[in-house]
């Protein structure tokens, strides 16, 4: 599943990101800084 998650470089959603990404889901992040590993930033 594709997932668009915003502020994913913040606690609760790097965090999310992380779980989703781990899950074998598709993760899009949008965010202000570096992106977490297995997100593809927006």
């Amino acid at each position: 599943m594709k997932v668009l998650v915003t502020g994913a470089n913040g606690l609760v959603g790097g965090r999310l990101c992380s779980e989703l990404a781990s899950r074998g889901h598709a993760v899009i992040g949008l965010l202000g800084g570096p992106a977490p590993s297995g997100v593809t930033r927006a």
